[in-house]
């Protein structure tokens, strides 16, 4: 059989690289000394004259070259997919997923020169191995999800004939369990008798009202970054859950996660805080004003709030748990005695699938009020702990 062409070669002379095409006769130089370097000159000068000789497609892109949009904002593919689906993805999600794409699989070089219609399964077990060395299991299974995603993408779009994910599995990983606050870790991290105590943890009265939204609704952080005074109506006991916010910046604001508005129960501690905190401490208390919000009335950012969490947890010596949790501790006190049904839950907390949740529309305002008495009475059952003295 005869000898088959390279695409190209590629040899040192002194200190410099060089480069030939088969229909050259001499070599030219690269200007560059490491070998990496070179390879990758060489390679953008193949794509370049595959793009010039009208034959650059899609399939001969390395993986480099087709990811190079992947999760960047406004240019994604699959944000893009995701928008012509009227499916929403968050601009957090996004900025997430090009870290661990930058981060973790763009370094290792060998497999972004790899092009698109040559890798196979044996590329992709070979690079879960390499990164196995340093990452751990959790951190591969995020690359592992990002990889899926992308090759998904290409079959979609015919871009490439085989999936080279397929039968690729996540690794096994050790199940954290979940540990929701105590009704002792609520009283120590929610003074509500004690103001001077609530501003020495939180900083401010207005950060504090944050997280106790959280803990009494279990809306999440994008929802009350969102929440707007206009939407808590004291005299009828709700919260409308009208926006959210979908990225960690407060640029971008839309419908919360279910694609639907929705109310929420507001129980009296939690309205007795918030028209404390409205009359006494809040600048801001137009309508149209954020609820909570810094001095000039911008929303809070995503990290600021989860900062201020890890501060408040550290300074009462309680294990860290992230801010999410206290969805999860609002479900299973509400769960836990019965106070509040598992439908209520679902539907103001805008959990369960989206088709579902609109079968049960009607039922919102009971569920708000379902959801107020049951939380009523877990602040009943919380303010009967009694403290130990610290020192």
């Amino acid at each position: 059989m005869p000898r088959i062409k390279k695409a190209y070669c590629l040899k040192k002379k002194g200190e410099y690289y060089y480069y030939k095409f088969p229909e050259m006769t001499t070599y030219k130089t690269t200007n560059l000394k490491s070998e990496a370097k070179a390879q990758k000159f060489v390679l953008d000068l193949i794509e370049q004259k595959n793009k010039e000789n009208g034959i650059y497609t899609e399939t001969n892109k390395t993986f480099g070259a087709y990811t190079k949009n992947y999760f960047v904002w406004g240019e994604c593919p699959h944000q893009k997919r995701r928008k012509r689906e009227r499916k929403e993805l968050s601009q957090r999600y996004c900025h997430e997923c090009y870290k661990t794409l930058d981060k973790k699989v763009r370094p290792v070089s060998w497999f972004m020169r790899k092009k698109m219609n040559e890798i196979r399964r044996r590329d992709i077990l070979d690079l879960i191995d390499e990164l196995c060395q340093s990452y751990s299991n959790g951190v591969v299974n995020d690359v592992i999800t990002i990889l899926r995603l992308i090759f998904n993408d290409a079959i979609f779009y015919e871009d490439i004939d085989r999936n080279p994910m397929s039968k690729i599995e996540k690794l096994s990983e050790e199940k954290k369990e979940k540990v929701v606050f105590t009704h002792e870790d609520f009283m120590r991290m929610y003074p509500i008798e004690d103001e001077a105590e609530i501003i020495r943890l939180y900083g401010s009265f207005s950060k504090f009202i944050f997280e106790f939204i959280e803990c009494n609704t279990g809306m999440r952080n994008g929802e009350v970054r969102a929440l707007r005074w206009k939407d808590i109506d004291f005299d009828n006991n709700i919260i409308n859950i009208r926006q959210a916010f979908k990225d960690s910046s407060t640029k971008i604001i839309g419908t919360p996660k279910s694609r639907k508005t929705r109310i929420t129960g507001l129980c009296d501690v939690l309205k007795k805080m918030l028209i404390k905190y409205r009359n006494k401490y809040a600048t801001h208390t137009d309508p149209n004003d954020f609820v909570c919000c810094w001095d000039d009335g911008r929303p809070y950012r995503y990290e600021t709030t989860r900062d201020t969490h890890e501060k408040v947890l550290k300074k009462l010596g309680i294990d860290h748990r992230g801010q999410h949790i206290l969805r999860h501790t609002f479900n299973s006190k509400l769960r836990g005695k019965g106070y509040a049904s598992d439908l209520a839950i679902r539907t103001t907390t805008g959990w369960g699938d989206e088709e579902i949740q609109g079968n049960y529309t009607h039922i919102e305002e009971e569920a708000s009020k379902d959801i107020k008495k049951g939380q009523d009475k877990v602040w009943k059952d919380i303010q009967k702990v009694k403290l130990k003295k610290v020192g």
